[in-house]
């Protein structure tokens, strides 16, 4: 009675619902446990409304969705099966950084092979140059998921390739011309030290300097006068003198709407007016506020508002509550140590450089997230070694 198209799709419609119902089953109750996170993405979703992004912002939103919920989906799928962790993920991951620290030696000694390389086929001529900073995304990379790497060397007493790992990492991070991967990661050493040492009392720190930081940098930009600022401090690099600019115009438009913000994703989106916002500073012409504040304390004040910083600042909190928690209860001490090293790398960086909403800066978040969740209970038997032991 039907084509044979109609009947292939109406077969498929009875599973494929079942598929989804079973999905928002499990979603609905994993999320009733992270209420907090259910809050922000509410409100996250409540901004778009109103953000100058337009359908832009919403489509960034459906994207941020989408990396939380397979993080979700991913760390508790990893919980329930039963594998080698050490050979299928851990390993695989050492691997990975030491192939992305020769690929950056090979750029490095050779002034850019591969990147001018890779933009004579894709540019026009007077784009095929290379630049160091070119290769600053691919150093934050490395400085973040090096840290679930030491830490699965170390758990398997690999103590002489931890090290030189360690020590690797911090040489590229230091030659090269990420400033900010090299200090976050370095930050990271002292701070996972110290929280491993005071057996996670440390980590209590840690959640008083994010509170600090979210009271003191829209303070900071909107009270300061970068003019006077870069001026005082002459020999400080011109990026950073930039950002006293940026900090300073994200602290003015913030005020015009300090409570519910610009709305998602909208810091690329505010208009500047080319005669009375442009900086000129010396022999230079800078964008007041280029795609982004360059910090995420400001750039979520700036699309959040006073409500929006509340909450990202609860979420943090909530997060590193988490590690502590965890770490105590399983007397992991290591393990949360360096988690919480990997997130003061991250935040340090997050405070200083990218976009708080840039794909690839989210996904590597959410992927050193499933690393650390997965690497919890990397030396746990699993099927595999009962059967040989």
């Amino acid at each position: 009675l039907y084509p044979p198209p109609i009947v292939c799709i109406l077969c498929s419609v009875w599973p494929l619902s079942l598929v989804f119902y079973q999905l928002l089953h499990f979603l609905s109750c994993r999320l009733c446990r992270l209420s907090h996170l259910v809050l922000v993405l509410g409100r996250l979703l409540l901004s778009c409304i109103w953000s100058i992004a337009g359908l832009g912002g919403f489509s960034k939103f459906l994207i941020f969705c989408s990396i939380f919920i397979a993080t979700i989906l991913i760390s508790d799928l990893s919980r329930n099966i039963e594998l080698d962790y050490y050979k299928k993920f851990a390993i695989p991951l050492v691997v990975g950084c030491f192939c992305g620290i020769i690929l950056f030696f090979v750029e490095y000694m050779t002034e850019g092979f591969f990147t001018k390389l890779f933009r004579s086929l894709f540019q026009p001529s007077d784009r095929q140059y290379f630049a160091l900073h070119f290769l600053d995304r691919g150093c934050s990379v490395l400085a973040i998921l090096a840290w679930p790497a030491i830490f699965a060397l170390l758990s398997k007493r690999k103590w002489v390739i931890a090290i030189i790992l360690t020590i690797i990492v911090a040489y590229v991070l230091r030659i090269s011309d990420s400033l900010a991967s090299w200090l976050g990661f370095m930050l990271g050493i002292i701070g996972m030290l110290f929280i491993f040492i005071t057996r996670m009392y440390g980590a209590y720190l840690l959640m008083l300097f994010v509170v600090s930081m979210a009271i003191f940098m829209p303070t900071f930009s909107y009270k300061q006068n970068p003019r006077y600022l870069s001026d005082t401090y002459s020999s400080a690099p011109d990026s950073g003198k930039h950002r006293l600019f940026i900090w300073k115009y994200t602290a003015n438009k913030a005020m015009e709407k300090p409570f519910f913000g610009w709305g998602y994703d909208s810091s690329s989106y505010i208009p500047i007016d080319e005669d009375n916002d442009i900086v000129y500073y010396n022999q230079y012409r800078w964008y007041p506020l280029p795609l982004h504040p360059h910090n995420c304390f400001m750039q979520i004040w700036l699309e959040g508002g006073i409500v929006g910083l509340a909450l990202y600042v609860l979420v943090i909190l909530k997060l590193i509550r988490t590690i502590i928690k965890t770490s105590r209860n399983s007397k992991k001490f290591l393990w949360g140590s360096f988690a919480a090293g990997c997130f003061i790398n991250y935040l340090f960086i997050a405070m200083i450089s990218f976009g708080m909403w840039q794909v690839w800066w989210m996904s590597v978040f959410a992927i050193s997230v499933l690393f650390f969740v997965i690497f919890k209970d990397i030396n746990k038997p699993n099927s595999e070694t009962l059967e040989k032991i």
